[in-house]
């Protein structure tokens, strides 16, 4: 009942307008109402004035409107009334409405920036001095720009008091939230109240803490919060491990602080007095002792640490890591070394590599000082031999050069001495050595190996780049590691992880035939579930073949076990590459039967042979079954798995989408298969069936529902055959229409049917166009048609060279080459004319380009393709002379490679027709809400809706014909035996005027096609409208151009915006200016993530 009032602001004082269309009081017109309402609306009244002073002067100085501060002013009563309910007030209407105030306090620091810059703009112009930049900082900020963020203030202690107590996340929300405005003192106050609400949340104290040293800049503060959470968690140590840590950081975030200002203060005093270098360089004693001071507080925590938690390596080597980050840490980070070697070395793997990993950094840190030593040394001798001879006649400066030779000779000494402590007397081979004499069990054997392997490649690859001589270490290393392994061999840990590393070690020092005997002798003396690894990768290697390996590894198998399984999908994956059929159909029923046994499906992280799982082997096998031709065991398989087993189930939950994909497969096959058209039908009924069962209650399953109904429905009605001649023609050389919207309407027995599902057209080569009229029909009323061609070997191919042709086009047609799945599947490395080659190798990719510049290379590609016009009878307008061409390559054994996301198409045209040229794409097509306004705009009957998706299987020789700009898209390579080529037009129908789209705009200019990203507006939007945060930036760039329509604005909290800079009409792209330089480009160029109301991601226009 309160919504029908507003606020009126005249001269500062608030009053109630009275509702339109009546004189009545507001109190008046409402029923009789109970006590505590008025003192509610009372309470909602009085809130509502407070804002008034505030609102008034946002709206003086025009950052809202009078229309915009009603509609502000009712937001906030309606939602006032919310939260002041006194039964069943939701927390989620706290947050909606602090939300909102977010959300509006973002819109008034964009439009406050942009009226001060208005403001500097218009007074440059009339030449007054900037001298309010002066002031800013004394300036007190308007009441306007205070408000908000004070209500977003109260709101949230609202709801703390309110819902706080049991909710931590609450204060959480609030703290980010003050952190995010730099309100630090509301920030304290917050976290010291959730700390007395919620005193074991260790991240609270962390948090405290830290806004305490690095914010407020009080390490006491700091170091008193970190110590009572200490104290609070004293009767559990292990849940005070991350305190300890942070604490130890805290030290030493305290210690880089004091030593960035020693630093200072000595630069300082150097410049002033640069005569005492030579005395400075001398102390490098009373350095280290400074830093090791420096670090006395770091150590106690340390030392407190591991008294309160003494027997977790794991627990000191995190102190360790620590130190790792920060500077001048080496006396400490030896000091924790040191002290896990003297307490834990003796039963703990980890301490042992702690210690040789610290000991081969520092080899590395020593290395890299005495090269630098080196090269400035040689420097220094020059510049004395200079020195010397300008000053031969100077004795006094011979003596001065001597003394600070002098000087230097004995800080390095001092070096040497202080380094001569006994940790720094093991090398890491030393240490490992001993660790596997004192320590000898298998996890630190394997250790030592790996890390030995890696210290010895690491010398080896630093003697390359710097062309020194060997290392001693690394021979040292080879005999060290041949030792482990014979000493491994002799006991009853040697693994098929260190088998393993031993393999590789013997493959690097190219012994294969030492390599492989060593597997060999290892699978023999183990069972299969031991040596499952070492039997793979002998596979693998070995010259004998993959095949023989397996099946004997097989053969000594448990079946029980999870290594059988994994062994038969191997062997099943082998015998599928190497085309054996030899025992295959035996393999996939034990494949079947031990599946159920093994669940959950578990995937193979690398497959060797193209098999990761069994669902991915029952569809190559389809797959492998139909590429040979073989319908009868092809049809057992499906069947095996459908309907004869639970394996549909199994498989469904795994992995929907495979699913789907076996279950095309299957109807592809029965569609594709020779024999009667009952069976035929019969069987795609049964499979259609089936399929709606094993997908119940989704949307996958209403939509083959809706199949079956359309195959039944064939079966009912007689297909009527357009005639010429008076013959009859052959259902082998028509063109299938198939509509993807079907009208059920009611026939009468024996007329012609009315089901637009599925009719056999004309073949308009005999020379009628009534095919082409049903076509251009079907297409002006759902803007898509599938045609479908049952017989593929009608259309005369000849084998065109891709490669060929891309090469010899001209460069602008060769920078439209484009990769349509950058960065996931694709090297974008590789050559266009070698991806495009006749031979079909293991790469993955899917890639276009146009032909159009070039007029000759244009009409000579589109004279040898099979097909000019969808049907020969037809006579669409092309505008511009471009083809487009797809290339796919996706062989068997891979999953389905995705091509560009879901998008429209930014065109003039009235659609584009592809045709598959060789192989399979799947088309994905879901409605624009154009697209729905056009279906109620001419009573299109369907039941389509804005998420409604439609699959497209297009096979060799099948034509799409889909309007891009209506309907959402994306396709999609399945794996295959060829390439995937298709290529397209863009066209016109008949009936609209030469040069002019489907909305009457003239597309003169639209004839040059691009093969690019860019965002347009698919609606009117006005100037200074926000049209996305950098928070739901759509994922494409930004273009830029000389007459820019945006332009990116950053916000107070740091985030940027992109902002209309004038009126943009739909269909216009969106683009900020050009930068001026390459940097600058770089720079402005937005990474856009997510899909936006005002615009729409556009590929390929």
């Amino acid at each position: 009942h309160c919504s029908s009032t507003s606020v009126c602001l005249v001269e500062d004082k608030p009053v109630l307008a009275e509702p339109k269309g009546t004189t009545q009081n507001f109190f008046e017109e409402s029923p009789v109402l109970p006590t505590s309402s008025f003192t509610m609306a009372e309470d909602v009244q009085a809130a509502l004035d407070e804002m008034v002073p505030a609102l008034k002067d946002l709206q003086d100085r025009g950052v809202f409107s009078s229309n915009e501060i009603h509609q502000i002013v009712d937001r906030r009563r309606s939602t006032e009334y919310d939260v002041r309910r006194s039964t069943n007030p939701r927390k989620a209407d706290f947050l909606r409405y602090i939300q909102d105030e977010m959300n509006l306090e973002a819109l008034r620091q964009l439009r406050t920036k942009k009226i001060q810059q208005e403001e500097r703009e218009r007074e440059r112009k009339e030449g007054k001095k900037d001298d309010k930049k002066e002031d800013v900082a004394g300036m007190e900020k308007p009441l306007g720009d205070k408000h908000i963020v004070k209500l977003i203030h109260n709101l949230w202690r609202r709801t703390l008091i309110k819902y706080g107590k049991s909710d931590v996340g609450l204060y959480l929300q609030y703290a980010e939230y003050c952190k995010e405005i730099k309100a630090h003192a509301a920030l304290s106050r917050i976290l010291a109240e959730a700390l007395q609400l919620f005193p074991h949340q260790q991240g609270l104290w962390i948090e405290a803490a830290s806004h305490e040293f690095f914010v407020l800049g009080s390490i006491q503060n700091a170091r008193v919060l970190m110590q009572q959470g200490l104290r609070v968690f004293s009767h559990a140590p292990e849940a005070q491990q991350d305190l300890w840590i942070q604490l130890f950081c805290l030290e030493l975030h305290f210690c880089e602080r004091l030593s960035a200002r020693s630093t200072i203060l000595q630069g300082g005093a150097s410049k002033e007095d640069g005569k005492n270098k030579e005395t400075v360089a001398g102390d490098n004693d009373d350095d280290d002792n400074a830093k090791s001071d420096r670090h006395k507080i770091a150590k106690l925590v340390y030392k407190n640490a591991v008294a309160a938690i003494p027997d977790s390596v794991s627990f000191r080597l995190r102190f360790w890591d620590q130190c790792r980050l920060f500077s001048d840490t080496e006396r400490l980070q030896q000091e924790i070394v040191e002290s896990t070697r003297t307490d834990l070395c003796k039963d703990n793997a980890e301490a042992w590599m702690a210690w040789a990993l610290f000991q081969w950094e520092r080899k590395q840190k020593r290395t890299e000082e005495d090269k630098d030593k080196d090269d400035g040394s040689d420097e220094e001798e020059e510049e004395e031999e200079e020195q010397e001879e300008s000053n031969s006649q100077d004795g006094s400066t011979k003596k001065r050069s001597a003394g600070s030779i002098a000087s230097k000779g004995s800080a390095s000494k001092k070096l040497k001495s202080d380094s001569g402590d006994e940790g720094d007397a093991w090398s890491v081979l030393d240490i490992l050595r001993r660790a596997t004499q004192e320590l000898p069990t298998e996890e630190m054997y394997l250790k030592a190996v790996r890390m030995i392997t890696r210290y010895i490649a690491t010398l080896q690859q630093e003697e390359e780049d710097e062309d020194e001589d060997e290392d001693p270490d690394v021979a040292l290393g080879f005999e060290l590691l041949e030792t482990l392994f014979d000493e491994a061999a002799k006991t009853q840990f040697f693994s098929a992880d260190l088998v393993m590393e031993q393999t590789l070690l013997l493959q690097r020092l190219n012994k294969k035939e030492a390599a492989i005997k060593c597997l060999e002798d290892f699978a023999e003396q183990k069972p299969v579930t031991e040596a499952l690894k070492v039997w793979i990768y002998l596979a693998e290697i070995s010259e004998k073949g993959p095949i023989p390996i397996l099946t004997k590894a097989l053969g000594g198998a448990d079946m029980n076990h999870p290594s059988y399984y994994e062994v038969l999908l191997h062997l099943f994956g082998a015998k599928l590459e190497a085309q054996d059929d030899s025992n295959l159909l035996a393999l996939f029923q034990k494949l079947v039967l031990l599946t159920p046994g093994f669940l959950p499906i578990s995937e193979i992280e690398e497959p060797i042979f193209g098999i990761p799982h069994a669902p991915n082997a029952c569809l190559q096998f389809l797959r492998y079954l139909r590429s040979k031709g073989d319908t009868v065991h092809a049809r057992k398989v499906y069947r095996t798995v459908i309907f004869e087993s639970s394996l549909g189930n199994i498989f469904n939950e795994f992995d929907e989408d495979m699913m789907v994909t076996f279950v095309e497969e299957a109807v592809a096959l029965e569609q594709d298969s020779s024999g009667k058209k009952a069976d035929k039908r019969n069987a795609l009924v049964r499979l259609l069936e089936e399929a709606s069962k094993l997908f119940e209650d989704t949307e996958l399953g209403r939509k083959y529902q809706e199949r079956l109904r359309e195959v039944k429905q064939l079966g009912k009605y007689k297909v009527w055959v357009v005639k010429n001649d008076g013959k009859s023609l052959s259902p082998a050389h028509h063109w299938l229409l198939l509509s993807l919207f079907v009208v059920r309407n009611s026939t009468q027995r024996g007329s012609p049917p009315t089901n637009e599902g599925a009719l056999f057209l004309e073949d308009t080569t005999m020379g009628t166009g009534g095919s082409a009229n049903l076509l251009n029909e079907k297409f002006n009323k759902f803007q898509v048609v599938f045609l479908r061609r049952d017989c593929s070997g009608a259309i005369n191919r000849t084998p065109i060279d891709f490669g060929g042709l891309f090469d010899g086009l001209t460069d602008e047609d060769k920078a439209s080459w484009c990769i349509e799945t950058p960065g996931r599947h694709q090297d974008e490395n590789v050559a266009p004319v070698e991806f495009l080659g006749p031979s079909m190798p293991a790469q993955r990719g899917y890639c276009s380009f146009l032909v159009q510049k070039d007029e000759s290379a244009y009409r000579n590609t589109l004279d040898r393709l099979p097909l000019q016009n969808p049907l020969s009878g037809i006579h669409w307008h092309y505008p511009s002379s471009a083809l487009w061409l797809f290339v796919g390559r996706n062989p068997l054994g891979n999953l389905n490679l995705r091509g560009r996301p879901e998008h429209t198409d930014s065109i003039t045209n009235d659609g584009t027709w592809h045709f598959q040229y060789s192989g399979q794409k799947t088309w994905f097509l879901r409605p624009s809400q154009q697209l729905l306004d056009h279906f109620k705009k001419y009573n299109v009957a369907t039941n389509c809706t804005a998420s409604t998706r439609i699959r497209v299987e297009c096979r060799q020789g099948d034509i799409l014909c889909v309007n891009t700009r209506l309907w959402f898209h994306s396709t999609a390579i399945p794996a295959q035996e060829t390439k995937s080529i298709s290529y397209a037009r863009d066209f016109y129908l008949k009936e609209f005027e030469a040069g002019r789209g489907d909305n009457g705009q003239s597309v003169e200019g639209q004839g040059i096609m691009t093969n690019l990203d860019g965002l347009y507006a698919v609606e009117n939007i006005e100037e200074g409208t926000v049209i996305f945060s950098e928070k739901d930036m759509p994922d494409c760039e930004l273009h830029s151009s000389t007459n820019p329509n945006c332009e990116v604005v950053e916000l107070d909290d740091g985030t940027s915006a992109l902002v209309s800079m004038r009126s943009i009409k739909a269909g216009e792209f969106f683009c900020v200016a050009e930068s001026d330089s390459e940097d600058d480009a770089s720079g402005d160029e937005e990474e856009l993530s997510v899909e936006h109301n005002h615009c729409t991601v556009v590929p390929g226009i």
